[in-house]
């Protein structure tokens, strides 16, 4: 039985292009571990369309955070639609938590998040509460976007005060702001910016093309399977 809660509406701030993070009161007796995902749905909702008005979607904010927040693109779904037209104090239904992506328990196991465009919200979540615990473990990302101006809390993932992690950010269109590398991520790119590919976790977040050729680049580079861990935002 999955548990149902309601959330109340706090604010939306732009964290990107077109990109927002929603965020909610967080319900009494609600917890979770970073990285997992709640279904949200926003009843009674002021748009609709042939799809249904909830939504899958990773909690980008830390466990031992007072909100819940939530990081997406926008478009003219009758759900985003919806989303967007929330006021302060509004109510939504949230069913969770769930999922079993989270960090191993041993600090010992280092991880590598390699992570596109809104897949940043479930490695938001692991870091701040990283931050929160002054963490030891060893952290790096590789995180991917068209351009700097779409790259969802690009200055917070740069700003992450960890004593081990480190960002690598790379865009796939050259851009303003920008003269780091440019290219699509593949399995040079990882070796090059991974000095130890034999004991990370790796953590894939993106959509089922980048999941795709995430996952033959770690094959190529004689990383086993039971070593990745894949979430698909679509």
């Amino acid at each position: 039985m999955v548990d149902t809660y309601t959330a109340h509406f706090i604010e939306k701030i732009s964290v990107a292009d077109d990109t927002f993070q929603y965020n909610f009161c967080r319900p009494n007796n609600f917890d979770f571990t970073a990285g997992q995902y709640v279904i949200l749905e926003v009843e009674n909702s002021a748009f609709s369309d042939d799809r249904p008005s909830f939504r899958s979607l990773t909690i980008a904010s830390a466990p031992h955070e007072k909100m819940l927040s939530f990081v997406m693109r926008h478009s003219d779904s009758g759900f985003k639609k919806s989303l967007q037209a929330l006021e302060s104090g509004n109510p939504i239904v949230i069913k969770g938590p769930l999922g079993d992506m989270h960090l191993p328990d041993s600090l010992d196991v280092p991880v590598v998040f390699l992570v596109a465009g809104v897949g940043i919200t479930p490695a938001r979540s692991m870091l701040r509460d990283a931050v929160y615990r002054d963490s030891t473990r060893t952290f790096r990302m590789i995180y991917s976007n068209r351009e700097v101006c779409t790259a969802a809390c690009f200055g917070e993932m740069c700003d992450i005060d960890l004593e081990n992690y480190k960002v690598i950010n790379v865009m796939s269109e050259e851009c303003e702001n920008w003269d780091g590398p440019v290219q699509l991520v593949d399995a040079d790119f990882i070796k090059e910016h991974t000095t130890d590919l034999e004991n990370p976790l790796f953590y894939v977040v993106g959509t089922k093309g980048y999941i795709g050729a995430m996952k033959a680049a770690l094959q190529s580079l004689d990383v086993p399977e039971d070593r990745m861990i894949f979430d698909n935002f679509g």
